[in-house]
């Protein structure tokens, strides 16, 4: 199911024609059966401020997201740092240590 947002946006896209539907060739060369020109959007300014509030809240909710994996991540390195160390001990006191040899 598509979320109000997601809604709200594709119906003002619409509204102020900066969705377009057809055959467009886009700049990569590709062809594409739709074009969104957000260029149109200030146009409009009660609903730029619409899309722009609601881009607003998609980016700090991936802002938050994105902070949840760093300290995820952050925790799984310093985690693998810890156990590298612990096998580091643990080699070192498996191997028996060699004199050196006479002369050197």
């Amino acid at each position: 199911m598509m979320s109000k947002a997601k809604q709200d946006i594709c119906q003002i896209l619409v509204r102020t024609g900066a969705l377009r539907f057809g055959s467009f060739t886009l700049t990569s060369g590709k062809t594409s059966p739709y074009y969104i020109d957000l260029r149109i959007l200030p146009g409009f300014p009660e609903t730029f401020d619409i899309v722009t509030g609601i881009y607003e809240k998609i980016a700090k909710e991936a802002e938050k997201g994105l902070k949840i994996v760093k300290e995820k991540t952050g925790e799984g390195i310093e985690a693998i740092k810890e156990f590298i160390e612990k096998k580091k001990e643990e080699y070192a006191k498996k191997v028996p240590e060699y004199p050196e040899e006479p002369g050197k």
